[in-house]
């Protein structure tokens, strides 16, 4: 699509296969349509048999994708007025998190090191304790915290800085962030252990 290939520059690759997913549910609809003939009943179309299929976060993303494309196409000529623009997102109801309590996390933790005793698990049991550790006690994001390295560890001023790699943080702002005496104790406790080869934090 011309239109991903002129704003994949400024999109974290996160981003880009997330619009790449919305475009494969688009094309279903609309790939034998040239852009210059899509009405809005072809989206109405997508509304009625691809909507209901789609949790609300999805469709946010897809509209929003399709809108975005069709918006590309008025900008070049080939619509005089996005045939989309009318469509109302669905509205989307965030889940109540359940927090565990401290006895409670100390038990999960430890039933997930206790895998290891079972056969095959090859000290998965082990890296998935000490992951859900660090993201328990750093508030860090799944892919930021896979991404932290012992480099943006420092012990001398207890804190750890926060970059997310090469995909960057959700808003591409590099933070850093206190280590809370767990945090401390259980980064200590990895290190100790570590391989001099090993990088990354877990």
């Amino acid at each position: 699509v011309s239109w991903l290939a002129g704003v994949r520059h400024a999109l974290k690759p996160s981003s880009i296969a997330r619009r790449e997913v919305c475009i494969k549910g688009l094309a279903r609809f609309f790939n034998n349509v040239p852009i210059r003939n899509i009405s809005v009943a072809h989206c109405d179309r997508w509304l009625e048999k691809r909507g209901n299929e789609l949790s609300a976060s999805s469709f946010a993303q897809e509209l929003d994708t399709m809108r975005l494309i069709l918006d590309y196409a008025v900008k070049r000529g080939l619509l005089l007025d996005n045939p989309a623009v009318s469509i109302k997102r669905r509205k989307i109801i965030t889940k109540r998190i359940v927090v565990p309590t401290r006895e409670q996390f100390r038990l999960i933790i430890a039933a997930i090191r206790d895998e290891d005793r079972m056969f095959g698990t090859q000290g998965k049991g082990k890296r998935g304790a000490d992951l859900l550790e660090l993201l328990g006690y750093s508030g860090c994001r799944l892919r930021e915290a896979t991404e932290l390295c012992w480099k943006d560890v420092d012990f001398e001023l207890s804190c750890i800085t926060v970059t997310g790699g090469e995909g960057g943080t959700k808003n591409n702002e590099t933070r850093t962030i206190p280590m809370a005496p767990a945090l401390e104790e259980l980064l200590r406790r990895l290190n100790k252990a570590r391989l001099p080869e090993k990088s990354d934090l877990v």
